[in-house]
């Protein structure tokens, strides 16, 4: 079974992480691998950026902690 085919069976970021340097060599400028590894990663309810700032970081703005 080819790498790509074992990667797309990974269900959890956690296994991901376990089993990382199997995946070194996949070519992620490929589609379906590349959507794949975006759904593993854990999802925020409140993400993206505010004023600037990346919200996953800061829980609120620089602006507003001033």
């Amino acid at each position: 079974m080819s790498n790509k085919e074992e990667f797309l069976k990974v269900k959890t970021y956690e296994e991901y992480d376990r089993r990382r340097d199997e995946f070194r060599n996949l070519d992620v400028r490929d589609p379906e691998i590349l959507n794949h590894f975006n759904e593993l990663f854990p999802k925020l309810e409140k993400s993206g950026w505010e004023d600037g700032v990346i919200v996953e970081a800061y829980k609120e703005s620089r602006k507003k902690r001033e």
